[in-house]
C-alpha cells in the first residue's frame, strides 16, 4: 500500500508540473491560473471596453504593464 501511494504521489507530481508552462521572464511575463481573457496591450489600454469575467490560465505582463506589439511587457508610458 505505501509503494502504491508513494507511485501516485509521484505521478501527481509530474502531472503538475508539466501543467504549468514555463513564461518568458525576460519579456517580464508571470503565470497566472487565474488571468484575464481581455489582456490589455499598449493599442488597447486606454478604451472602455467589455469584458468577460473568466479565469485564463497562462503567462501574462506583471500588474501595472501592459504588451506591446512585439509581445513585451512594459509599463504604459513606454507604449
Amino acid at each position: 500500500m505505501k509503494t502504491f501511494a508513494l507511485i501516485f504521489a509521484v505521478v501527481v507530481l509530474v502531472a503538475l508540473s508539466d501543467a504549468t508552462p514555463s513564461c518568458d521572464d525576460s519579456k517580464g511575463e508571470v503565470y497566472m491560473s487565474c488571468g484575464t481573457a481581455c489582456p490589455l496591450t499598449c493599442e488597447n489600454y486606454n478604451e472602455i471596453r467589455a469584458c468577460t469575467l473568466q479565469c485564463v490560465p497562462g503567462c501574462f505582463c506583471r500588474f501595472g504593464q501592459v504588451r506591446r506589439s512585439d509581445g513585451q511587457c512594459v509599463d504604459k508610458e513606454e507604449c
